[in-house]
């Protein structure tokens, strides 16, 4: 290879580089707005949206199970003993 051929190859391979580099800055810059515009609209409660229609109207019955649980001996847990609980529930909503 000559001297001008040489040259000509590596600046070709700098510039490919260079043109890589710069579209992943920019999809780095632009695809998190992207996305996180796409979420704002899908995922926001407004009328007429595909999410608000699942929230107003679901597509099967939710029920909320809470167990809470009750310290049965405050008095030797405080004193620094080993706390007994008791389970208290499940308390369902819907």
């Amino acid at each position: 290879m000559t001297r001008r051929s040489c040259a000509v190859y590596a600046t070709g391979i700098i510039c490919a580089h260079l043109l890589i580099v710069g579209i992943a800055l920019i999809v780095a810059q632009v695809f998190p707005t992207l996305i996180q515009n796409r979420l704002k609209k899908e995922v926001t409660l407004t009328e007429g949206s595909r999410v608000f229609e699942s929230w107003k109207n679901p597509p099967a019955p939710i029920y909320m199970q809470y167990f809470f649980f009750n310290v049965t001996n405050p008095d030797d847990f405080v004193s620094g003993g080993k706390a007994t609980v008791e389970q208290v529930g499940p308390y369902t909503y819907r």
